[in-house]
């Protein structure tokens, strides 16, 4: 009886121990338990729980908002979506790089011999937010209204390596302080408005839409008849009224071949007066927010794809027709903001929900 005794407080000790051992793992599940629950709580799907969850523990500080898409307009269910998207063929198009076959709708190039118009299976690729909820691609999502949880020195990190690092502009302000007020100013985040000019002009800053001499460049290449210049048609054209302007976000800088692009850039910034380089920082991000931000396309997501049901002009004034480019534009952000330590600031993803997925 004795020995019994014994092995019996033995096995008593060997079960407490391990009970006591087991505690802190079982602290966390039920913590991520209790977060998961948080997530469908508030309208998540659980094949997003459980990709969101995975993202919770990686960053904590991030904090994941659905735009229940269905539930605020009954009609749009993701079939309906879907099919109001694809309805203009040349509303989302797909890189000519990408095989035809697999990704197209047939094998007729579009838009300058260099896009195809993308298959519904593509579409519904880049639509379905739950093939992009990973730490790469959950930039799409980013919500790009202004947050104080952001200040300066975030703004700094994000140009270093950049021709803005160093810079200082006609108002005496380093780019990262210019930034962020007009950020702050206009209601739109300045890391996005970083990001975005960073996209926009690279690192070195070349482009002669931010020379101030553009003009110059418009005469040079039109006398050679080079970079899509035409033929005829501008003859003793003032190409030199375009010196001392600047558009940094690119805005009208669309056409066939540079000269047309850079010519239309031109415009753009004649006619809204931006003759300092903080003059078209500041004027195109108004304009940035006047057009997309302030009615609801405020992720990249929604400027490609406007499905926001508060929109006004949903399936259109769309800010790009390239399907992938949520998804391209999102991982360019998110190396920026890894490259320079920025991954674990408390940004806020909006992500679409759909019924019928």
């Amino acid at each position: 009886m004795k020995k019994r005794t014994i092995s019996f407080l033995t096995c008593s000790v060997i079960i407490m121990t391990y009970i006591f051992s087991m505690l802190p793992v079982m602290k966390i599940k039920a913590a991520a338990t209790e977060y998961e629950q948080s997530l469908l709580d508030a309208g998540f799907p659980q094949s997003y729980v459980d990709k969101l969850s995975e993202l919770h523990d990686l960053h904590p500080t991030w904090n994941f908002e659905p735009v229940l898409v269905t539930q605020m307009k009954p009609q749009y269910t993701w079939d309906y979506v879907i099919s109001k998207e694809i309805e203009d063929p040349e509303n989302n198009l797909i890189y000519y790089s990408y095989s035809a076959n697999d990704y197209a709708v047939d094998s007729n190039l579009v838009e300058s011999g260099l896009w195809y118009k993308c298959s519904r299976d593509t579409l519904e690729f880049f639509m379905d937010p739950r093939n992009n909820l990973t730490e790469r691609n959950i930039f799409q999502f980013e919500t790009l209204e202004f947050s104080d949880k952001y200040d300066v020195n975030d703004v700094q990190s994000c140009l270093e390596g950049t021709f803005m690092a160093n810079g200082v502009l006609e108002n005496g302000k380093t780019y990262a302080q210019h930034i962020y007020d007009v950020g702050k100013s206009v209601g739109i985040s300045p890391l996005h408005l970083a990001s975005r000019l960073k996209q926009e002009q690279g690192l070195y800053g070349t482009s002669p839409l931010i020379s101030g001499s553009c003009g110059d460049k418009l005469a040079q290449i039109y006398a050679a008849k080079t970079d899509g210049a035409p033929s005829s048609g501008y003859d003793g054209y003032n190409f030199w009224q375009y010196n001392g302007l600047y558009n940094y976000f690119n805005m009208g800088a669309s056409g066939t071949g540079y000269f047309e692009i850079w010519l239309n850039g031109m415009k753009e910034a004649q006619s809204e007066g931006w003759t300092t380089r903080y003059k078209a920082i500041e004027g195109g991000a108004q304009k940035v927010y006047n057009k997309y931000i302030s009615v609801y396309q405020y992720t990249l997501y929604f400027q490609k794809f406007n499905v926001h049901p508060s929109s006004n002009k949903n399936f259109w004034g769309q800010y790009m027709q390239n399907v992938s480019a949520p998804w391209s534009e999102g991982r360019m952000i998110q190396e920026t903001y890894a490259k320079n330590g920025l991954l674990d600031l408390p940004f806020t993803f909006s992500i679409p929900v759909y019924d019928g997925m």
